[in-house]
């Protein structure tokens, strides 16, 4: 997943959802995440995220305030 967030081009809705990236996918999801300010729609449901995972993603939110629609639903983020 590392490999694949890096070379993505300029995203503007991202759909990963039923992936089951998990904890270490949600914590690289979330680097590309902080840096990726034209990204507007963030779908991540059903993937096995937990607390790590959640947390890395909850601190790339805000840091990037453009992402307008958020689902993050159906995973264990504790």
């Amino acid at each position: 997943m590392e490999c694949l967030i890096r070379t993505l081009p300029p995203v503007r809705d991202l759909n990963i959802s039923r992936n089951n990236i998990g904890d270490r996918g949600a914590c690289s999801l979330a680097e590309f995440i902080g840096t990726h300010y034209y990204l507007k729609t963030l779908k991540i449901s059903w993937n096995k995220i937990k607390g790590k995972g959640g947390i890395a993603i909850a601190e790339a939110l805000k840091e990037n305030l453009r992402i307008v629609v958020f689902d993050g639903s159906f995973n264990l983020f504790g």
